[in-house]
C-alpha cells in the first residue's frame, strides 16, 4: 500500500494519506492469503466475524465506510486523475512500487498484482 502510494504520489501529486485511503481496501482484498492477519486486525477493531473471510470482508467494508464518512475519494478518478493518464504511466507506477523500499507485504507481490490493484483504484473514464 505504501509503496504504491509513493509511486502514485510522485506521479500525480496526491497526498500520501489520501492515496492510502484509496488503496487500502483493494490491497486487503488482494492479500487473501494473509486473511488470518487481517481477521485479527478486524476483530481487534471490533469489526470481526465468526470466520476469517467474514472478518476480512468486514474490515474492508469498514475502511470503505470510514473513507466515505471522511468524504475522501474512492478512486484516482475521484481524486482528479484522468484514467487515461494512469494507463499511460502504469508500467512506471508498477516498476516504482516494486522497487520501493517500503514494498513489504504479507504475501509475495508480482507485477500483475500491482497492475490489478491499480486498475481497480483508477476508476472509470
Amino acid at each position: 500500500c505504501h509503496a504504491m502510494s509513493h509511486s502514485l504520489g510522485g506521479q500525480f501529486h496526491i497526498p500520501h494519506g489520501r492515496l492510502n485511503a484509496i488503496l487500502l481496501p483493494e490491497i486487503i482484498g488482494s492479500n487473501s492469503a494473509a486473511a488470518g492477519k487481517y481477521a485479527i486486525l478486524a476483530r481487534e477493531a471490533g469489526l470481526g466475524g465468526s470466520a476469517d473471510a467474514l472478518a476480512v470482508r468486514n474490515l474492508k467494508n469498514g475502511l470503505i465506510r470510514l473513507r466515505a464518512q471522511l468524504q475522501m475519494p474512492a478512486t484516482l478518478a475521484q481524486a482528479g486523475v484522468e484514467p487515461a493518464k494512469v494507463r499511460q504511466v502504469s508500467a512506471q507506477i508498477v516498476e516504482a512500487a516494486r522497487k520501493d523500499p517500503c514494498s513489504t507485504n504479507p504475501v509475495t507481490v508480482e507485477d500483475f498484482t500491482v497492475r490489478r490493484v491499480l486498475e481497480e483504484v483508477t476508476g472509470r473514464g
